[in-house]
């Protein structure tokens, strides 16, 4: 009779819900084939399948969220020690803190999250995503050690010195981590494409060459922090987000009966503080650009510098226009529209205040500071009542992004924001929302409301 003592171990790679549905079932299976053969063991090939499929099947919505939370925090304290601790931190810790955080650490949650997520919704086989994970922890750890390699190595050049030990490694990581990388990408290109009717060889092909071409892309925008801060955000509000789909027979021709029908009055009026908002902007962003050569600027810096204020202050009138449209909606209380707009009018004031000490950063780092907090507690009080999911869920999430925000992705977006307002504003200008949905030609039938006829 078969031992079944090493055949249970090793189901215990699957979730316990998932042994308790499935689990006598798998079992018999290996059993039988273990008695047919005259095993007591199993297989490698049935221990490397237990073992792929069991962590894949842990995979899971709450496993992404978990993962999505610690890339945040991680991305969080990456902008605390690199933006306002950079000269503490590089005497006390030397070269591998940023790479640890930024390039390993922080990277390898947003791995684990999208892989989850991925295998969550189908888009990966559980053993596909447990070896994307894999491989990508091992890029991400060779990437890390080539960047600590290359500071090392910049070192000793700077010194005067010979580069020896990891500082004279970094061509061989580079390519170690280029190679690990593009195996990594063509793994899950190979997976996605699978999908499709595209034959064997081409498929093989187009996974090795997005492989080998997106590796360097990717690796190159991982020097950057801001990298784990971006991704980490938007994953956690798609992890969050669910969609409820609504079949399309009994799709409702009017909105939901808590989102309101903003009037033509008032979206008007965001229309027109849209569009102002727009033209202003525009003239701030051109003047950043070319009021050195006919403003009253002495020189390029101070145009830029006085564009860049101009341009954020005329965002004012595009956060009015957000406001009495989102509470003309009604899907929040006026409060919970009103308060985080006013934190972001005091935001986006801090910064176009700062920028009047330019070009000197220690002239303008108290009003960045001061900004990117404000920021961040309007992203996190706007979002906390707008995210879907349980009160904890969501305020946890908006709480961590708006500390990211006032970390150090503030510093980022408010400058880029000057150049990227007057497009915003005339979006908005043109597609204010709250308009009534146009019933389709079905829907608006009288013969629509009745019942549908049976097909034979």
């Amino acid at each position: 009779m078969v031992n079944q003592d090493p055949f249970r171990r090793l189901l215990r790679w699957y979730p316990r819900a998932w042994r308790d549905r499935n689990g006598d079932v798998l079992l018999g299976v290996m059993l039988d084939a273990a008695e047919q053969t005259g095993r007591n063991t199993p297989t490698l090939p049935e221990r490397w399948s237990v073992i792929t499929h069991g962590l894949g099947t842990r995979l899971d919505r709450r496993v992404a969220f978990a993962a999505t939370i610690l890339a945040l925090v991680t991305a969080a304290a990456t902008g605390v020690f690199t933006v306002w601790g950079t000269s503490f931190l590089a005497t006390a810790t030397g070269s591998w803190l940023f790479p640890a955080l930024a390039v390993f650490v922080g990277l390898v949650f947003v791995v684990a999250a999208v892989s989850a997520l991925a295998r969550d919704r189908g888009l990966l086989t559980e053993p596909r995503a447990v070896i994307t994970i894999f491989l990508a922890t091992l890029a991400l750890a060779v990437a890390a050690l080539a960047q600590i390699s290359w500071s090392l190595g910049f070192d000793a050049a700077d010194q005067g010195v010979r580069a020896t030990g990891l500082a004279a490694a970094w061509l061989w990581l580079f390519v170690g981590a280029w190679a690990i990388g593009a195996a990594a990408i063509g793994f899950v290109v190979d997976a996605l494409l699978r999908r499709t009717r595209i034959p064997a060889v081409v498929l093989v092909i187009l996974a090795v060459v997005a492989g080998a071409l997106l590796a360097p892309a990717v690796g190159l925008s991982l020097i950057s922090p801001y990298t784990v801060a971006i991704a980490a955000s938007v994953l956690a509000v798609a992890v969050v987000w669910r969609r409820t789909v609504v079949p399309a027979p009994r799709r409702a021709a009017v909105p939901p009966a808590e989102t309101k029908v903003v009037p033509a009055r008032t979206r008007g009026a965001a229309r027109l503080l849209a569009a102002i908002s727009a033209v202003a902007s525009g003239l701030g962003a051109v003047f950043a650009v070319t009021g050195s050569a006919w403003g009253p600027a002495s020189d390029g810096t101070e145009a830029m510098a006085q564009g860049i204020s101009l341009s954020l202050i005329a965002a004012l009138p595009l956060i009015a226009a957000i406001g009495i449209s989102a509470v003309a909606r009604g899907r929040v209380t006026p409060l919970q529209t009103w308060g985080p707009l006013m934190l972001a009018v005091l935001a986006v004031a801090a910064v176009a205040v700062a920028y009047r000490g330019a070009p000197a950063w220690e002239n303008m780092a108290a009003g960045f500071a001061v900004g990117s907090v404000l920021g961040g507690g309007a992203i996190a009080w706007w979002s906390a009542f707008r995210l879907p999911g349980s009160v904890r869920t969501r305020v946890t999430v908006a709480v961590l992004i708006g500390v990211v925000y006032a970390a150090f992705l503030g510093i980022l977006i408010a400058p880029m924001l000057a150049f990227i307002l007057p497009v915003l504003a005339a979006a908005f200008a043109i597609w204010t929302p709250g308009r009534l949905p146009r019933p389709s030609h079905a829907m608006s039938s009288p013969a629509s409301s009745g019942p549908l006829p049976r097909l034979s």
